[in-house]
């Protein structure tokens, strides 16, 4: 819910896409009946490719498996020990299958991973390079082990690609090889290439040689090395054959995804994220007019709790001006400077909020001390931006906090402001955004897809927070084609 998410308007409709494109985010709690819907037709896997898997790792015995790719024009099944997962490239989810049950993440989950590890490693390197570390981490390690580069980077590994005695495309980088394959015969279903993206991590250039040889590998072979550790993962292609698999997520099954937010938010969290959806939460979701009736009478009653909630407000709201619109809020707007002389916490919200930008410790510090100290030391509001706060510090500011005896746990004062305003979209990306910080992008793209499935369809589409965020995935998505479908 940062401060700049209240001026919006201006790039609210930066983000339309063309009818028909996979959308960014969606509704991780919807019912298969409802994904079924969703997507219309679901036309059966007309290919199935059947894979050896065995997996070398230097001091260990081999261990060997198979892999199952059932392919559909628009959608995927990869089955290997005892785990089925569908890719829907139409919806652009990914299914976690059980017999009677599956669970649901955004189809770019993985890939967002990807590239902010690759991200993450660039600038590791940079690190290493200026101290004279170059060769404790390399570009030919991170490409292989994440199956990517990243667009423009550049490198000083050296790539080369020849032609093997068994006929063989052999990949090498700076002398190692990376990786290998055989072509096979026949044209390959154009969902084996993003599925193969997804679900078999492969150096970048190995996996455009297989994409252009047009047909399914008859065998491919990935090599990835730590030290003097080596691991060979090997594909080899046991069976092609036709057939008529139906989709496979069928309406019997429940989704169980939101158990997930009982370990994320916290007790309860579960409820909270199904009824926030469904629009069921605190008796439905607020409209501009119900708000604003509701933070009328509260301003009859109680100014100062009012203003607590102004940040909330435009953040549901973004349609807000405070112009020619007569809106409580705005005549509440106007007094809040006059309110501080005997009211401070308030005011000492937005400078809370306003220090986060620059990231001026002290002055947030004070103004949640501020408010701890005044009788509205409980707001959900303070809670939410306090832990956006804690999110930019350094060890020494987060030891400023606990010397000044003032929250620093982070999911406890984002659960404690989700649990009182649900409809906050802000809120729920503000939540995703520490797994982010973490590398957890599947737990944090859960939250995300939450938040543009609220029922709150103006902060949805213009709220800062969703719009930064659909920035981003769109950037990945058009960097990374080859983990969809045209």
């Amino acid at each position: 819910m940062r401060i700049r998410a209240l001026a919006v308007a201006a790039i609210a409709g930066l983000f339309a896409f063309p009818a028909g494109a996979q959308p960014l985010f969606a509704n991780p709690l919807d019912s298969a009946a409802g994904y079924r819907a969703a997507r219309g037709d679901a036309p059966a896997a007309t290919h199935r490719f059947r894979y050896e898997v065995t997996v070398t790792e230097t001091g260990k015995a081999p261990v060997v498996s198979e892999a199952v790719f059932d392919i559909a024009p628009d959608w995927a099944l990869y089955a290997k020990d005892g785990t089925a997962v569908l890719q829907d490239f139409r919806l652009n989810r990914q299914f976690e299958l059980h017999d009677d049950s599956f669970t649901t993440l955004n189809g770019m989950a993985s890939l967002v991973f990807r590239v902010m590890e690759r991200q993450n490693r660039t600038y590791l390197g940079s690190v290493l390079s200026a101290v004279g570390a170059d060769d404790m981490m390399s570009d030919c390690g991170s490409d292989a082990e994440l199956g990517l580069s990243l667009p423009g980077a550049k490198s000083t590994s050296k790539v080369a690609v020849t032609n093997g005695a068994d006929g063989a495309v052999i990949v090498t980088c700076d002398g190692r090889e990376a990786g290998r394959f055989t072509a096979g015969s026949g044209a390959a279903p154009a969902a084996l290439w993003p599925t193969l993206f997804n679900m078999t991590v492969m150096h970048p250039t190995l996996f455009k040689r297989v994409r252009e040889s047009g047909a399914p590998p008859q065998s491919f072979a990935t090599v990835t090395a730590m030290g003097d550790t080596t691991r060979a993962t090997s594909y080899r292609l046991i069976a092609a054959e036709a057939g008529a698999v139906a989709y496979p997520l069928t309406d019997a099954m429940r989704n169980t995804t939101a158990a997930k937010f009982e370990e994320l938010i916290g007790p309860g969290g579960a409820q909270l994220a199904i009824d926030a959806v469904a629009g069921t939460a605190q008796g439905g979701p607020p409209t501009l007019q119900s708000w604003g009736e509701t933070l009328g009478g509260l301003m009859q009653t109680d100014p100062a709790a009012a203003g607590m909630l102004m940040l909330p407000s435009f953040n549901m709201f973004p349609e807000l001006q405070c112009g020619a619109q007569q809106h409580p809020i705005c005549a509440l707007a106007r007094g809040l400077n006059a309110m501080k002389a005997t009211e401070p916490a308030p005011m000492a919200l937005m400078e809370m909020s306003m220090a986060e930008q620059p990231g001026n410790a002290d002055v947030a510090i004070k103004a949640m001390q501020t408010i701890m100290s005044s009788r509205h030391r409980d707001s959900p509001a303070a809670a939410g931006s306090f832990a956006l706060v804690l999110m930019t510090f350094r060890r020494a500011d987060i030891d400023k906090v606990k010397a000044a005896g003032l929250p620093t746990d982070i999911k406890a004062l984002q659960a404690k402001a989700l649990m009182a305003l649900p409809y906050n979209v802000a809120y729920w990306t503000d939540a995703g955004d520490p797994l982010g910080q973490s590398y957890r992008w599947a737990e944090a793209t859960l939250f995300y897809d939450v938040a543009h499935a609220l029922p709150m369809p103006n902060a949805v589409k213009s709220n800062g927070a969703l719009i930064g965020k659909r920035d981003v995935f769109a950037n990945i998505r058009r960097d990374f084609p080859d983990a969809f479908l045209p």
